[in-house]
């Protein structure tokens, strides 16, 4: 798999992550790295390649052997994204906003003779917006997945059932990539898989706040999970993991991902 995405890594990752601060950069490359571990799954490595301007390559080699390339560029504003995935199928989502299924077609080299095959079981399969009509499905609250992931956290709340998709475990693994990635510099860093979380009976030191979970540590750092819909119906199928549902997203800010976590929903 691949994901092209206009951002820049900060300098001296290591001292970044020592001081226990959060970069800006993290709040949005955490956007393609995690639709690339909900498709991937558990990344076993990580190697970032670095230009001298902080753009680069970050390699991910993911325990299932799959091998994924985030591409951080340059580029005029507004920033464009593009990820492709490679299977049976070849699945492209350019700009959250147009997604390709290539099926291929009929093909036999030196013989075949059209480009347009006999049927419907071949060639590509396009989604996007169609604005004729001022239609829900149209509007940016619905491409960009707001209200999914939103109706999926309500949903959850009501019925008091744990959240599936933007997992703590999920967050955590995130997390564990990013600092990977700040650490690298052109060398092989190893991404562990984050213990299991078992936050069934919220402990004393929960904190309240506006996104109904906290992240929390020795210096309270704070976390956000949710799931993003938009683009998500590309990846089904594709993905290595046959439960995948959607492309999960989670934002988080710890310095030391081992540390005791706890999670809480807010009346």
């Amino acid at each position: 798999m691949a994901a092209e995405y206009r951002q820049r890594l900060p300098e001296h990752g290591a001292a970044i992550l020592a001081d226990s601060r959060l970069p800006n950069s993290f709040a949005q490359v955490c956007h393609p790295l995690a639709l690339m571990l909900a498709v991937g799954g558990e990344v076993a490595a990580v190697t970032m390649h670095p230009t001298p301007w902080r753009q680069g390559s970050c390699v991910l080699e993911f325990a299932n052997g799959a091998v994924g390339a985030l591409s951080l560029i340059a580029g005029p504003p507004p920033p464009l994204e593009h990820y492709s995935f490679w299977g049976k199928w070849h699945v492209t989502i350019d700009n959250c906003s147009r997604v390709t299924v290539r099926r291929g077609i009929p093909f036999t080299y030196g013989r075949t003779t059209s480009l347009v095959p006999e049927g419907l079981d071949s060639g590509e399969v396009v989604w996007e917006p169609q604005n004729t009509l001022a239609t829900l499905e149209n509007k940016a609250l619905f491409t960009r997945g707001f209200f999914h992931e939103m109706r999926y956290f309500c949903d959850c709340v009501l019925a008091a059932r744990p959240a599936q998709r933007g997992s703590l475990e999920f967050t955590l693994n995130l997390m564990r990539v990013y600092e990977a990635a700040l650490r690298s510099e052109g060398s092989r860093h190893s991404a562990e898989r984050a213990v299991s979380l078992d936050c069934a009976q919220p402990p004393a030191c929960r904190r309240s706040g506006p996104w109904g979970t906290s992240l929390m540590g020795s210096r309270g750092r704070y976390s956000m999970a949710h799931q993003e819909h938009g683009t998500a119906r590309a990846a089904r199928g594709t993905a290595p993991n046959d439960h995948l549902t959607g492309a999960q997203v989670a934002v988080a800010g710890t310095s030391d991902s081992r540390r005791e976590v706890c999670t809480h929903t807010t009346s």
